[in-house]
């Protein structure tokens, strides 16, 4: 990507998460955060997206023009990515969709929100991406669940752990976070 169109997503997104450019006509815009395939950094650009069931769709048209847009292909690299809506955040996984008659329903569906798309398809010869955004379920924290605490300390007490609350908390502490993990390792062990 040139640097140009790199500074134009950073000042996009910039705009966009101070409360700026979150709509354009009809369409929801969102930040679409990929990991690029080749240098494996965070990549965010802003998009216009579909409310589609529990998730989102986005077009990958690159505005009609005959290469694919980098942040798709970066999602078929890895298809884990992160959007925002406004102010939430949100785990998704990348989906094309490929079935004819539902490509065709979203498509339909996405020209009626934004007329623009509706000659993309004339200007290129390729099937322009057209990709479901669901949303990833989040595992349940321990702290979700009180009586896990009570289980876990009567398990540390009972294999005669006086420690039980060190137990516990190097459990909460790694749950979900390797960086918390490394330090539990570092200071409880």
């Amino acid at each position: 990507m040139s640097r140009l169109l790199r500074t134009l997503s950073a000042v996009q997104a910039f705009m966009y998460r101070r409360g700026l450019v979150r709509k354009i006509g009809k369409m929801q815009q969102v930040l679409l955060t990929t990991v690029g395939r080749k240098s494996g950094k965070a990549r965010t650009v802003q998009l216009g997206a579909v409310p589609e069931g529990n998730g989102w769709v986005v077009i990958g048209s690159a505005g009609g023009s005959d290469a694919n847009p980098s942040w798709w292909l970066n999602m078929v690299a890895n298809p884990n990515v992160t959007v925002q809506v406004n102010g939430d955040v949100i785990k998704v996984r990348m989906q094309e969709i490929t079935n004819p008659a539902e490509y065709d329903r979203v498509w339909n569906t996405v020209v009626a929100t934004s007329k623009g798309y509706a000659n993309y398809p004339t200007k290129t010869s390729r099937k322009i991406p057209v990709l479901a955004l669901e949303p990833v379920p989040q595992m349940r924290s321990v702290l979700e669940r009180p009586g896990r605490l009570a289980a876990m300390r009567k398990n540390a007490l009972k294999a005669g752990r006086p420690d039980a609350g060190a137990v516990i908390a190097r459990h909460i502490l790694g749950a979900h976070n390797p960086r918390a993990r490394a330090h539990r390792d570092q200071t409880l062990a």
